[in-house]
């Protein structure tokens, strides 16, 4: 698990890169779990900018890049959308290409997904708005397997508040306490789902939240920055939203195109002996008895807390 020490201060009433790293990891090692690597990054920002997509046919992409006041073609890519969308190109020279995961010290050649931002700030203010340098910590998932408020960085930040003798800033400035029913949800005609937990010695607690509109937006550009420096790979912000929350807060999340779940009945059971379910990865799981998923009425839509499946995925087209 890799985490990142300037998300780890979002925590903490600090500045991280006053911090003794060496004293940091020597007492974290010490005391509660094991870091077997750090990794310090460091990006150039004047060689990345914001490009604009004008159109896109064929086998080429017209791009305005307003900080360079550069306007031409390069090659095109899948996800080109609507002119205007924004994308992350980089300068070698005097070439110009889109980049990619691998500017960003991920060993995939995958490229760097749309992003979404103010049009004010393409010119270049953007840069303002991302760290460029960061440390990042590798952490063996083994040794935290009996902590799970640690399987993210507020958890993380806790402990080095603890372990440095920081302050620790308080959840009220992250989250906001809400009312929420408690399951069983029995529904109703017009909108809310039917939740029933078949398995309550193994998933305690089930929540959920229908949003009966929602609108396709490519990842918020400090988002995708974050996900980036731990080698994750920025999706769309959907997608992105329910990952960071993950990662933020040891909280597994999963967003269900809410149209694809029939009879808007959710279902936490044991997998059937043999059960199929395609992941997100484009893995085909045969299941066991053993496993836990979140189901529709007829079939399995993800493995619980592990990873969503294919068929239930939030997509272009996704309006709940």
């Amino acid at each position: 698990m890799k985490l990142s020490l300037s998300w780890i201060f979002e925590h903490i009433d600090a500045d991280w890169k006053k911090q003794d790293i060496p004293l940091l990891v020597e007492q974290f090692n010490k005391k509660t779990a094991e870091i077997e690597g750090v990794e310090k990054l460091s990006f150039d920002k004047n060689s990345f900018a914001i490009a604009l997509c004008n159109s896109s046919a064929g086998s080429s992409c017209t791009i305005e890049v307003p900080e360079w006041s550069f306007e031409g073609v390069i090659s095109s890519r899948n996800d080109a959308g609507k002119p205007g969308d924004c994308f992350l190109v980089k300068k070698d020279g005097n070439s110009i290409s889109w980049a990619t995961l691998k500017d960003f010290n991920q060993d995939r050649d995958i490229l760097v997904s749309p992003l979404c931002l103010d049009s004010s700030l393409v010119d270049g203010g953007w840069k303002e708005l991302v760290e460029w340098d960061d440390v990042i910590l590798d952490v063996d998932n083994k040794s935290v397997t009996h902590r799970p408020d640690m399987w993210g960085h507020r958890g993380f930040a806790r402990e080095v508040a603890m372990l440095l003798d920081l302050p620790f800033k308080d959840s009220s400035k992250f989250l906001e306490d809400i009312f929420v029913k408690e399951h069983p949800i029995a529904g109703s005609k017009d909108s809310l789902f039917k939740i029933k937990n078949e398995a309550p010695d193994i998933c305690k607690r089930f929540s959920a939240a229908h949003f009966s509109s929602v609108e396709h937006k490519s990842t918020p550009l400090q988002m995708a920055f974050r996900l980036l420096f731990i080698g994750a790979k920025p999706i769309n912000a959907l997608v992105d939203l329910t990952n960071y929350v993950m990662l933020d807060w040891s909280q597994p999340v999963h967003a269900y195109d809410a149209k694809t779940i029939e009879e808007k009945e959710i279902v936490i059971r044991k997998a059937n002996n043999g059960e199929k379910l395609l992941m997100l990865d484009e893995t085909e799981l045969e299941l066991t008895a053993e496993d836990l998923v979140v189901a529709s009425k007829t079939r399995a839509m993800a493995l619980a807390g592990v990873m969503g499946g294919m068929e239930h995925s939030v997509g272009k087209n996704t309006t709940q």
